[in-house]
């Protein structure tokens, strides 16, 4: 067992090992990585379809995932980008949600009620040359 302090909070952490030859430093370190690369595994599972695969051979597989970790690494980018706080589950839906509408994705992260109602006032114009299916 190794012990190391945190220089940031000044908490102790204990970590099993059987390495004794790596300082307690390099021992954290490698837990706190691993920790990230357990949390992206969450993240994958709980919010892209990986329960079935589309295919059976190993290409097909190997493009669903890597598929996922695209757009795992997108909707990271889009929630860094923007200033609202959004769980990624639920920017995540949003975004599934919202795939094939023709709207401006980052403005309507920001605010999306003001977003939808743009879109929608712009087509209920009376300039609008597109006729509604829907009123």
């Amino acid at each position: 067992m190794v012990q190391f302090k945190s220089p940031d909070s000044g908490e102790i952490y204990e970590f099993l090992t059987n390495n004794m030859k790596m300082s307690a430093m390099t021992i954290a370190e490698l837990y706190r990585k691993r920790w990230q690369i357990e949390l992206l595994f969450k993240r994958i599972k709980q919010n892209y379809p990986l329960k079935y695969f589309l295919g059976d051979s190993e290409n097909a597989i190997k493009l669903q995932i890597w598929s996922a970790l695209i757009a795992d690494l997108i909707l990271k980018i889009l929630k860094k980008g923007i200033a609202a706080k959004w769980s990624f589950a639920n920017l995540a839906a949003m975004i599934r949600l919202h795939l094939m509408t023709y709207i401006d994705i980052r403005g309507f992260l920001r605010s999306p009620e003001k977003a939808l109602q743009s879109k929608f006032s712009n087509i209920r114009s009376p300039n609008s040359k597109q006729l509604l299916l829907i009123t």
